[in-house]
């Protein structure tokens, strides 16, 4: 059900929507320079992280989608039954309203786990209250063929991709069928995020490196929050007016992972890490960034997948110059970036488009 590498009218429909994992289905010490994935709605450079919403939803970074791993869902013995589609609709908007694990498996089955929870609770709570927003504003049930309904939710009139189906029991939603759309647009929207964050970090690092910080001294930032009463990051509490910081808005707004509370510094699927060397095939060659213990000849970042095949496939690089680069590291992919310790674009990386 995957699209072709190349543009995807599907993507875009999600894009446009911004919604949810229910929907959007439409990782030593990680805070030195773990990152994860804001959204927010500014554009100027002070607050260029908090761009990375509106690049999703405006539609302004394109990106194919990739086709959902092998199926995990394998019964619809176990999903549960409504006298009618209007009850089940309900339920679904009460269980995504109370962030309930276990109403939600009743309704998609004992072995819905993975879609209903993809091990980033803060992003889940996020995905399901996006869910309800929409649902609260509309919701409308579309024929799709016998005894088939297709539920559209929010004034974007997004398909929520699982449709209800009725059976001798009564009306379920079919996640049998519904399940490779739901991952391959979770994987779609979590790989949009990353390459917008990507873009967007180039330009954090630049406001930071723009002013004498931490120190006294015009460098880039090697951690992403700041130690405690320092402003040795890219993310510290501010004091008050005009003390800001390049990523205050968009962590502002995550609470979880300003407070810890992600796993692993994990955000909408995607880790993010700072690299503070860069290898022979960057621009300038083989180079340390870091000068005297600072961070002054350049940076980079890598974003790598959670879950590979369930929150993303692709690895992203960017450097100084902003431009990402993608390539699919296989199952393999959290031990090749756990050792990775340069950004090195090779011919084996391939060049995003704007």
């Amino acid at each position: 059900m995957g699209c072709a590498r190349g543009q995807c009218p599907r993507l875009r429909e999600l894009r446009r929507a911004g919604l949810p994992t229910l929907i959007d289905a439409g990782p030593g010490d990680r805070g030195d320079q773990a990152m994860t994935k804001p959204w927010c709605h500014a554009v100027n450079a002070r607050f260029a992280i908090a761009s990375v919403a509106l690049l999703v939803l405006s539609g302004c970074a394109g990106r194919a989608a990739k086709p959902a791993p092998a199926r995990v869902v394998r019964s619809a013995e176990t999903e549960k039954r409504f006298p009618d589609p209007k009850v089940a609709v309900d339920a679904l908007v009460a269980a995504c309203r109370a962030d309930d694990e276990a109403a939600l498996l009743a309704i998609f089955g004992d072995e819905a786990r993975s879609l209903v929870k993809t091990g980033d609770a803060g992003a889940d709570r996020e995905r399901c209250k996006r869910f309800v927003d929409a649902a609260e504003q509309m919701t409308r049930l579309d024929p799709k063929g016998p005894d088939t309904l297709q539920l559209v939710v929010g004034f974007d009139d997004w398909p929520f991709p699982i449709p209800l189906v009725k059976d001798a029991r009564g009306w379920r939603f079919d996640t049998v069928e519904g399940e490779q759309e739901m991952l391959r647009r979770r994987v779609g929207a979590d790989e949009l995020e990353a390459i917008a964050v990507c873009r967007s970090y180039v330009r954090a690092q630049e406001v930071y490196a723009s002013r004498p910080r931490d120190g006294g001294v015009q460098a880039y930032a090697q951690r992403i929050v700041s130690n405690p009463g320092r402003r040795d990051g890219l993310y510290w509490p501010a004091a008050g007016k005009g003390d800001e910081s390049p990523l205050g808005p968009a962590v502002a707004a995550a609470g979880d992972y300003a407070k810890g509370k992600r796993p692993a510094g994990s955000w909408w699927g995607y880790y993010f890490r700072i690299l503070t060397a860069q290898g022979p095939a960057a621009p300038g060659g083989a180079q340390s960034y870091l000068r005297d213990g600072r961070m002054t000849g350049g940076f980079a970042l890598v974003a790598y997948p959670v879950a590979y095949g369930s929150t993303g496939i692709m690895t992203f690089l960017v450097g100084r110059d902003g431009r990402v680069y993608e390539r699919d590291l296989g199952e393999k992919t959290n031990e090749i970036v756990e050792e990775m310790r340069k950004y090195d674009p090779d011919g084996s990386w391939k060049l995003v488009s704007e």
